[in-house]
């Protein structure tokens, strides 16, 4: 039990680390370089980052968003039957 807790954890701050990551660098470092690389286009660059952000905001943050209730559940479930 205390192995699938402490595996569970693991997936919980896993998954925000790779959310908060995610953001910092989509949020800022992409969104530069490409502002940077297309100032002459903006409708372009627009469409570029809506893309990125989109995929993002699907794949990777839904699936960061199941690991942690997933995390969640196992946790509440341990502390309703106790561990053993």
């Amino acid at each position: 039990m205390k192995r699938l807790l402490y595996i569970f954890n693991w997936f919980y701050l896993f998954a925000l680390s790779i959310w908060v990551a995610g953001m910092f660098l989509l949020g800022i470092l992409v969104e530069v370089m490409v502002r940077v690389n297309l100032k002459d286009q903006p409708q372009t660059a627009s469409k570029i980052m809506n893309g990125i952000m989109d995929v993002y905001n699907v794949h990777i943050v839904y699936t960061c968003i199941g690991l942690i209730l997933a995390a969640e559940v196992v946790k509440f479930l341990v502390k309703r039957l106790g561990t053993g």
